[in-house]
């Protein structure tokens, strides 16, 4: 599960980052570890991921799509 490591790494580096608006970069960091999660069947693990993401975006439409699939 490699990729998912290399993600949580990612979101590390991110959520230590200064906010700026708007974003300096942005990548759906979230977004992508919970589809590598999904990927690999560990679906509340990546349901968690969605969750946590929608605390930051509420009304971010690709996490909620990934939190129902999962």
């Amino acid at each position: 599960m490699r990729g998912s490591l290399t993600f949580r790494e990612a979101l590390k580096i991110e959520d230590a980052g200064l906010y700026f608006e708007p974003p300096k970069w942005y990548y759906p960091i979230r977004e992508s570890l919970g589809a590598a999660l999904l990927n690999a069947g560990q679906s509340a693990q990546a349901a968690a991921v969605y969750r946590e993401d929608l605390k930051r975006f509420p009304e971010n439409g690709w996490s909620l799509f990934g939190l129902a699939a999962a």
